[in-house]
């Protein structure tokens, strides 16, 4: 009878670690490298760098129901995915909530106010997600017919608010 040894399992950092992974969004997750976008959205265009920052645009990605993540941009921070953002139609409003919800589950906070755009008042909801490394956000509207989603690597907030000074 042969006797074999099990071969060694393979270190993963993924696996390895506690902490969740970061959120993403069609196929970058936050903290991935520059190249790794042009892998997965070949047609995506680049700013020149300012200050510190990267802004890449990609095509808009179908978020269901017909419609779609448009404006979509990953800013990248030393060559890293800091920020995903992008809008979409607020007729879209519960196929986005049900898109992060499948992916991420129920959000950490919900937060319902008013808000005045171009002289109008709207109501207005904020859904938030948190895993401790990155947070999402989703605010609508924030144009009359738009809702936007921001990602963030929490670590990079910071630096972004001031590239964007």
């Amino acid at each position: 009878m042969l006797v074999s040894t099990p071969a060694p399992a393979v270190h993963s950092p993924a696996s390895a670690s506690t902490s969740p992974a970061h959120y993403g969004f069609a196929g970058m997750a936050i903290g991935a490298k520059l190249a790794d976008l042009h892998d997965i959205r070949p047609k995506a265009s680049c700013a020149p760098e300012k200050n510190g920052v990267v802004d890449c645009f990609a095509r808009d990605q179908p978020v269901g129901g017909g419609y779609f993540a448009s404006d979509l941009d990953y800013r990248f921070i030393d060559g890293h995915l800091a920020q995903i953002r992008f809008k979409s139609s607020i007729d879209g409003f519960a196929f986005v909530v049900a898109k992060l919800k499948h992916d991420f589950g129920q959000p950490a906070n919900l937060r319902r106010d008013d808000v005045r755009l171009y002289g109008h008042g709207f109501a207005h909801v904020t859904f938030m997600w948190r895993n401790g490394r990155s947070t999402i956000r989703m605010s609508d509207p924030v144009t009359p017919n738009q809702l936007a989603v921001t990602i963030t690597f929490d670590a990079d907030e910071s630096r972004l608010d001031a590239a964007a000074a």
